[in-house]
């Protein structure tokens, strides 16, 4: 159960992180966007709506691991894709991004409490602490590297994280007991 609370805090650092510091991009050069059209990519959450339904249905027929493992893999190419100079592939790397975010999130927090027999709220919680502690870390940390090194540093220092969340999420779904 502790791979889930860690792919809990992987997923959840990248995407805090991303969305932490994407309106600095966003408001500089060649883009130059105000803060008000910036605040509007946070509709971009209506994709993790649709996501949350499409995979959680996907997870009833195939199962949670593999339908995280699908999801840890789009979050990495959307943040992949934010790489791109032209304004629009980076919208749509954000939106394939947060469609993999809330695949991920929506499963494994059903999952975690299912996989345990017992104190099912306990398992709940800690699955949020892990979740909000990544939140914390990465969302905090991503600064240095946009500082240092521009979005590209961004980008690498999230894409290693989601690798290791997706190493997480493919031992998690070899394990018998957890497909």
């Amino acid at each position: 159960i502790i791979m889930i609370y860690l792919i809990a805090f992987c997923v959840m650092g990248c995407f805090v992180c991303t969305y932490n510091f994407i309106s600095y991009v966003l408001m500089a050069e060649p883009y130059n966007l105000s803060q008000t059209v910036i605040g509007f990519i946070f509709v971009l959450y209506f994709v993790g709506s649709i996501s949350s339904a499409v995979m959680g249905s996907l997870s009833d027929r195939y199962g949670h691991g593999i339908i995280i493992v699908i999801s840890v893999i789009i979050q990495l190419v959307g943040i992949l894709l934010t790489v791109f100079m032209p304004l629009i592939v980076k919208i749509i790397g954000l939106a394939i991004f947060t469609y993999g975010f809330f695949g991920v999130h929506s499963n494994a927090c059903a999952w975690a409490p299912q996989s345990c027999q017992n104190d099912k709220a306990q398992v709940s919680a800690m699955y949020m602490l892990f979740y909000y502690v990544g939140a914390s870390t990465f969302g905090t940390i991503g600064g240095t590297f946009l500082s240092n090194y521009g979005w590209n540093g961004i980008v690498i220092f999230e894409s290693g994280i989601l690798i290791l969340a997706f190493i997480l999420a493919m031992i998690l779904y070899k394990k018998k007991e957890y497909k």
